[in-house]
């Protein structure tokens, strides 16, 4: 049974398909440059759907090869299993406290991508809040299993969560490919950043091998590789967070990535409040600034992870970032109320 956050990111892409037949004529043409796609639910707990125009023998090389790169990091950033040869996040966290494990080089990589992460945002999106967001999860999931006796987890037991988020305790011996863990209560939870840092190493072997007119939507994750055929942006729609049929801004784009985080698809209720799975580090509770956050960069990996950072800032704290780090980014309010930095590439 496909669970309902996926389901709802299905429709979320069903939808974003329709806006790009709507927008463009290209699109309903018979030429060999009418787009093919395909959709898979392996990778990551959501949909992913992939659109490119290209023949159909081209398509399926190409399909294999991005298969390929997101079932390896699929496996390498699972916190919840192992896999056979191969030392992933499970791995790792199951040996906090004990020693140092050797893993995959782009694992390290990508550990030292988060760190620099943590930096630059301010210490808002930490890898190491894997033990608080459990509690999250756990009763996320109690939640909307039992929504008549769903419950909030106390403040003492998330306070004793908080305590086990010291990022200072994840090491890296860059040399060796090692990864140690200090404290055996610290948890890693990639979820603000795996799917953003996997697609865009996948999109950057496509480009690397040549490829080119082709849009990758992984559960809100959308980036592309070129533009379609006849120069033309694709056109991407920013879903009304409220459940309406139409768009708040329908953003362009090429050769960038576009990525939204928001508080209307991962959430159980307690009753009559919605509680969902962005955390803020310094409440421990769910962040309440915005429904939703889109962020456009040059990298999939950062869009991802500052669509989270500005998602748990305020406003003007966001915008600052925004200019530091030369990205751009929507936001939208619970009353519908929207703000963009001036160079977001909305209609």
């Amino acid at each position: 049974m496909i669970k309902s956050s996926v389901k709802k990111a299905l429709l979320s892409l069903i939808a974003l398909i329709l806006t790009l037949c709507m927008l463009s004529s290209v699109l309903v043409s018979c030429t060999p440059l009418h787009p093919i796609s395909k959709t898979s639910f392996d990778w990551f707990d959501t949909v992913t759907t992939v659109s490119a125009y290209m023949s159909q023998k081209e398509f399926d090389k190409m399909w294999e090869t991005l298969s390929e790169r997101l079932d390896y990091y699929h496996k390498l950033f699972d916190i919840y299993n192992e896999y056979s040869g191969m030392n992933n996040l499970c791995s790792v966290n199951k040996n906090a406290g004990k020693s140092a494990l050797t893993v995959d080089r782009e694992l390290v990589d990508f550990i030292s991508y988060a760190l620099e992460i943590y930096e630059i945002t301010g210490k808002k999106v930490n890898i190491a809040m894997g033990s608080l967001l459990r509690v999250w999860h756990e009763y996320r999931e109690a939640g909307i299993g039992d929504p008549e006796n769903a419950s909030l987890p106390s403040e003492a037991l998330l306070a004793e969560k908080a305590g086990k988020c010291d990022i200072s305790a994840v090491k890296l011996d860059i040399e060796k490919c090692e990864i140690y863990i200090s404290d055996e209560e610290v948890s890693l939870d990639v979820g603000a950043l795996a799917k953003g840092y996997a697609v865009e190493k996948a999109a950057a072997e496509l480009k690397a091998l040549g490829y080119s007119g082709i849009i990758i939507s992984a559960g809100g994750n959308i980036c592309t590789v070129g533009s379609k055929p006849s120069g033309e942006k694709w056109a991407v729609g920013i879903s009304d967070p409220n459940g309406g049929s139409s768009y708040p801004a329908i953003a362009e784009i090429s050769d960038a990535s576009l990525v939204t985080s928001g508080s209307y698809q991962r959430y159980y209720t307690v009753g009559t409040e919605r509680y969902h799975h962005i955390i803020d580090p310094e409440t421990y509770m769910p962040a309440n600034y915005f429904v939703s956050v889109t962020v456009m960069a040059d990298s999939s990996a950062l869009a991802d992870a500052m669509s989270t950072a500005l998602f748990i800032s305020d406003l003007e704290s966001g915008k600052k970032m925004c200019e530091e780090l030369g990205i751009e980014a929507f936001w939208i309010y619970a009353d519908g109320k929207t703000e963009m930095t001036d160079g977001f590439p909305a209609k």
